[in-house]
């Protein structure tokens, strides 16, 4: 057996424990806490959509406030279609110049 490496794992990128997943799930045991729970089905459903987007956000290195104001503000300015314009905001199909200005500094 050669030292340093774990049979059980046959990927050794894999880490063996999950604290990224702990520190990317610790905001949203706050938030619940903060707000003392979730206390209907229809919250329950849009919490975990909004809390889904603001990670998907994050993990793309989007800054969610700014994304989110420009994304209501193309929807404002669309008489509110936004089906339309959903697919052009999605953090893979952001143009160049956009991610520059939506990305964490």
């Amino acid at each position: 057996m050669t030292p340093g490496v774990n049979p059980g794992v046959p990927d050794p990128d894999i880490p063996l424990d999950n604290n990224s997943a702990e520190h990317h799930f610790r905001p949203v045991a706050n938030f619940r806490k903060n707000c003392f729970g979730v206390h209907s089905e229809k919250f329950g459903h849009i919490t975990a959509m909004m809390l889904s987007i603001i990670a998907t956000l994050k993990l793309n290195g989007i800054v969610p406030r700014v994304f989110l104001q420009e994304y209501f503000q193309a929807i404002a300015a669309h008489d509110r279609v936004f089906e339309s314009i959903a697919k052009d905001f999605l953090p893979w199909n952001l143009p160049a110049e956009s991610q520059v200005r939506l990305t964490a500094k």
